[in-house]
């Protein structure tokens, strides 16, 4: 019970190390999200058999959806990195109504963010066009809105955590977050299962 445990832990520190090692080529990062997330589905049901092996058969059978999916997300996230320059230049310059732009801003991140994190569990978890993919993995994050803020929340803390008190737990940041972020976002698709097999 204990050693089994124990090799669980060993195992999704490994496979967190691994999909950190595989993320180093930014371009790598959708398709090596969706094979962490896939084996940690696999954890989950009890059915991860060889964990090098599954990681890489998922990453190369996924490979094209997942880098288009980043390609389409990364793109979004790079849009709103420029646009809160923009909007801080005009706030600084201009102030008044342009500071109403800030609301809306963090609105849109909390949209994007909030897909980013079913985006890649759902490729693991379902068969989809690329287009259902990411219109289906936005309408979820937003009608389960609760456990979405929630998720986010839980990983914005443990970064502050790490940044501010505990700069060393880097090393295990990746097994935390996908074992937070998997046990939530699990819970909410595991319902569309039947609908989408």
């Amino acid at each position: 019970m204990v050693l089994d445990f124990l090799s669980r832990i060993w195992f999704r520190f490994y496979l967190g190390i691994l999909w950190a090692v595989c993320c180093i080529p930014i371009v790598t990062f959708g398709a090596a999200t969706t094979a962490y997330c896939g084996m940690l589905l696999r954890m989950k049901r009890g059915e991860e058999g060889y964990y090098t092996k599954g990681f890489f058969e998922i990453m190369k059978r996924e490979w094209k959806q997942s880098t288009k999916v980043w390609g389409v997300m990364g793109a979004l996230i790079l849009v709103l990195y420029t646009d809160s320059k923009f909007i801080s230049t005009l706030v600084n310059e201009y102030g008044g109504w342009y500071e109403g732009l800030i609301p809306v801003y963090y609105f849109l991140l909390i949209l994007v963010f909030g897909e980013l994190l079913y985006v890649f569990p759902y490729i693991a978890m379902f068969e989809n066009s690329t287009r259902n993919v990411l219109k289906n993995s936005f309408l979820i994050s937003t009608r389960h809105w609760g456990f979405t803020v929630t998720t986010m929340l839980m990983d914005g803390l443990l970064f502050w955590v790490m940044f501010r008190y505990v700069p060393g737990i880097v090393v295990i940041v990746p097994m935390i977050l996908g074992w937070m972020n998997i046990s939530m976002i699990y819970f909410v698709l595991r319902k569309y299962i039947v609908q989408n097999s």
